[in-house]
């Protein structure tokens, strides 16, 4: 019997078929973008794939769990699932356009992207410039629980002013900054990316994580922030994005 371990991060296909797990890893492994500059690549000591599933272990990131099953039903076996996530419960299930209190009324795909994340609790959020992201990040926040932990990453402190002064003005209480010039973390921190590292104490408490243009923060090495938040619920919002960014992301925090 295949088994899947599903952890918030990392989950782990538990199988004795060493067939599996080789179709597996050759399915979910491609060249790494730009990888005939790297010095590794060049000297014949790195093939140039990143691989996202471990032949060996069965780990792969929770963000591919649904490719992972799709693999295993598409080759006629059957898998069971134990999952050990403890998921974010939000207050409602679904919203309306008039859901906001604030007197902003929002659009018709502004409320299916809310819904859609209250629905599956992590994915990328796709839309245009001046689509009105920010009310989709303040209508998600109000739909958590009162005082959740959560984080709102950007990559300049600029962006992170803009976040929580919009928020603030919504009337969403206990809100913070932190990055070179703000100290000033809160139930709800919006922070620099860049200082994500000193939080370090407090990421494992943070329930939620919402990042802003995860295009450009992905270049950060994002990735080795990501891995620390133990406990979190991925909510993410990106402005214009790039087809092939689509796809690398996806593998950290699913479709």
């Amino acid at each position: 019997m295949n088994i899947i371990r599903i952890e918030n991060n990392y989950s782990w296909l538990q199988t004795d078929d060493e067939k599996l797990r080789l179709l597996l890893w050759q399915a979910l492994r491609w060249k790494e973008r730009d990888y005939f500059h790297n010095a590794r690549f060049r000297m014949k000591l790195w093939d140039g794939f990143k691989n996202f599933f471990d032949k060996d272990t069965g780990k792969f990131l929770t963000g591919l769990l649904p490719e992972v099953k799709m693999f295993i039903k598409s080759n006629n076996q059957e898998y069971k699932c134990e999952d050990n996530r403890d998921p974010v419960k939000f207050q409602v299930d679904l919203i309306d356009k008039n859901f906001l209190d604030s007197g902003v009324i929002l659009r018709d795909y502004q409320v299916d992207y809310v819904n859609q994340a209250i629905r599956n609790r992590r994915g990328i959020v796709f839309s245009p410039t001046a689509s009105g992201k920010t009310n989709i990040l303040i209508a998600i926040l109000k739909a958590l629980p009162p005082n959740t932990p959560t984080l709102v990453l950007a990559n300049r402190t600029s962006l992170v002013d803009q976040n929580y002064d919009e928020i603030t003005s919504a009337g969403i209480k206990n809100v913070g900054r932190f990055y070179g010039g703000a100290k000033e973390a809160n139930m709800i921190t919006c922070a620099t990316v860049q200082s994500a590292h000193l939080l370090k104490p407090l990421l494992p408490k943070i329930r939620c994580l919402f990042v802003d243009e995860i295009h450009e923060i992905c270049k950060l090495k994002f990735n080795a922030v990501m891995i620390e938040f133990p406990n979190g619920m991925r909510e993410l919002s990106i402005g214009s994005l790039k087809a092939r960014d689509t796809k690398e992301l996806s593998l950290y925090i699913g479709k």
